[in-house]
């Protein structure tokens, strides 16, 4: 044995500082009070099941109320509005993937054609809530806090940049679904709008007046 350690002392001084220093390391990592934790990727969280937002944004147009009744909006108002705002979901659309039809019905539909008070006095066009993240500006209708925007413009940005940040709208841009027919229904199926009937009155509005065509360009 004496033999052995004098002709391989070198070596075997190497192992030791080795084993000092990694013991030291690794100390250093876990810390003295440290509990060792079995971490669990596969686990979904709770807030994001069943396709609810990552941000925990989901429900934004639903209030305390019951929901809205579409109006009859004159044909001249309907087709001023939509002209309005075409080139606008156009943009969205290249910068956040969604529909460009399908995001112009929603605020068609939300904001009565733009007759709505949300949109006349706040511009609010797509009766966005105040929310626990929300620190701009709002309006009292009803008892329930809306958001307030100083342009149209904005109401449509801070719109389509929180839809487009949920798990299901996630889910339809890895996809490539650009079918208009599959984000109305996420919109209804995520409670999107507090209008009585909003499928079918986004679907009528589309078909009528070939808003579909907008995706295309």
């Amino acid at each position: 044995m004496v033999q052995f350690i004098k002709k391989h002392w070198f070596y075997i001084g190497l192992a030791i500082l080795a084993i000092v220093y990694f013991r030291k390391e690794i100390k250093a990592y876990v810390g003295p009070n440290s509990t060792q934790v079995q971490e669990k990727f596969t686990q979904t969280p709770d807030a994001d099941a069943g396709g609810q937002s990552l941000f925990n944004i989901g429900q934004e147009a639903k209030s305390s109320g019951a929901a809205t009744v579409m109006p009859e909006v004159p044909k001249a108002d309907t087709k001023a509005f939509l002209l309005r705002f075409a080139k606008v979901v156009q943009g969205e659309n290249q910068k956040y993937k969604i529909p460009s039809s399908a995001l112009l019905a929603l605020a068609y539909v939300n904001s009565h054609g733009g007759t709505r008070s949300l949109a006349t006095e706040g511009n609010n066009y797509f009766a966005r809530l105040c929310g626990g993240n929300w620190d701009g500006a709002n309006m009292d209708i009803g008892g329930t806090c809306f958001r307030r925007y100083d342009k149209a413009w904005d109401s449509f940005r801070d719109a389509s940049s929180q839809l487009s940040a949920t798990r299901w709208a996630q889910a339809l841009i890895q996809k490539k679904d650009t079918k208009w027919e599959q984000w109305i229904n996420a919109f209804v199926e995520n409670e999107y709008s507090d209008v009585k009937n909003a499928k079918e009155e986004m679907i009528k509005v589309i078909k009528a007046y070939r808003l579909f065509e907008l995706d295309g360009v």
